[in-house]
């Protein structure tokens, strides 16, 4: 009977331990978008020519964005969160608007999809600190 008890003790603590890993691996396939950009564009510090990025959150106010095949890393970028009403069909930016010869900036991500259970009736964006 002690030993059964034990046994039990032992599989409750690694279910507990081990709970949080597949927690943050199920919300992190909400927070990965591929975006084709039609020209160039600027994120904090970095100018990237047109083309298809990865745009993924890796921790809370931390994205990376990297190429489409994850080789290549092009920054790291700090963020606020930031909240729009309604819920996002795609993952998509706003860009800032660019004068004559400027390069448009990204200032918020939009990722896609968002869980229903996370945020009802609102998104919620990265906006990138310039």
């Amino acid at each position: 009977m002690k030993r059964i008890l034990a046994m039990s003790a032992m599989a409750l603590l690694l279910t507990a331990f081990f709970a949080p890993t597949a927690e943050a691996t199920r919300l992190d396939q909400y927070t990965i978008s591929h975006l084709t950009f039609s020209g160039t564009f600027e994120l904090p510090g970095v100018t990237l020519p047109g083309g298809t990025y990865t745009f993924k959150r890796v921790n809370p106010g931390v994205i990376q964005v990297l190429s489409r095949d994850h080789m290549t890393l092009y920054g790291t970028f700090m963020t606020v969160p930031t909240l729009k009403w309604g819920h996002i069909t795609k993952g998509e930016v706003v860009m800032s608007e660019a004068r004559a010869g400027e390069i448009p900036r990204v200032e918020t991500w939009w990722p896609f999809p968002q869980p229903a259970w996370l945020m009802l009736h609102r998104s919620v964006g990265y906006e990138f600190l310039y």
